[in-house]
């Protein structure tokens, strides 16, 4: 059956396959003596341009915006954004989060909350990065729950014992909330640094969780530089919101606590047992 598959592909490997296609393509335009179509016209623009030509490419693309036939008001945009953030990849990341017309508030709080970084030494167990091409058949949530157990198991951690998350991660704060669906931006250094920022307005409950889920990106799959936590619903970010939630609150240690009694009461008193959401207690009830 054709019309629905799941496949995860390298990123690398799936640009260079596309590229692959389109040049047979233009040459073979060429061959028939077919010249001058916009297809030529662009893939020719494309492989004369330089670095910064290329990134501009893919944060447009990133934002549905072809880099070769957008508005004039959409390029300035995002041209000031990028000469402000200096990263290309982080706004692509943003594009997730937010709409194009809120770009240029977004990008004063990102400047905000990288000037607030303070990248401090990673002090967790290193742990093998997850092999994204095996785990296709298994859920997100499924790898999350399975790399938090791992993580709260190299830590000396039982199911019932809460996970000191300020001790592993520090998150510090910007002068204003951070916009639209964007819950944090990280700074790592592979192994080496790990680092968060939130907006003025998270609740300790919340950072809570934003630390978890930062540890979970870094333990699921280890980053460099700036990335964002966002609200949308990616794979991999499934799976890191499923490693914060077993992480901070595990469902064993919730079926310890409440020890079968699933009254208000009893998912009130885990919630603070575990210093988490009553939500985040009723998630991992209904979904373990």
């Amino acid at each position: 059956d054709l019309t629905q598959t799941d496949l995860v592909l390298d990123s690398d490997a799936a640009l260079s396959a596309i590229a692959s296609f389109i040049d047979s393509t233009v040459r073979r335009l060429e061959d028939q003596g077919i010249t001058g179509t916009l297809l030529q016209d662009e893939w020719a623009a494309i492989q004369h341009a330089d670095q910064d030509e290329r990134d501009f490419c893919l944060t447009a693309a990133a934002w549905g915006l072809d880099r070769y036939d957008m508005p004039g008001d959409a390029q300035h945009l995002l041209l000031d954004a990028e000469a402000s953030i200096g990263s290309p990849a982080l706004l692509a990341d943003l594009s997730r989060a937010v709409p194009l017309t809120h770009l240029a508030d977004s990008t004063r709080w990102l400047r905000d909350a990288i000037a607030s970084l303070k990248p401090e030494p990673n002090t967790l167990p290193s742990v093998s990065p997850v092999d994204w091409s095996s785990a296709t058949d298994a859920a997100p949530w499924q790898v999350g729950y399975e790399r938090a157990r791992e993580l709260r198991s190299r830590l000396g951690l039982a199911p019932g014992r809460r996970a000191a998350v300020e001790d592993l991660l520090r998150v510090r704060e910007t002068g204003s909330p951070a916009p639209g669906n964007v819950d944090a931006l990280i700074s790592a250094d592979g192994s080496a640094s790990l680092a968060v920022v939130v907006g003025d307005d998270t609740s300790p409950q919340a950072k809570r969780f934003v630390s978890a889920r930062a540890i979970g990106r870094h333990s699921l799959s280890p980053i460099d530089g700036l990335s964002l936590l966002t609200r949308a619903g990616q794979y991999t970010e499934r799976a890191e919101r499923a490693f914060a939630a077993e992480f901070l609150a595990p469902a064993a240690g919730i079926a310890e606590v409440v020890d079968g009694d699933f009254s208000d009461p009893a998912l009130d008193r885990a919630a603070t047992h575990f210093q988490v959401s009553r939500t985040l207690v009723e998630h991992q009830v209904e979904n373990q």
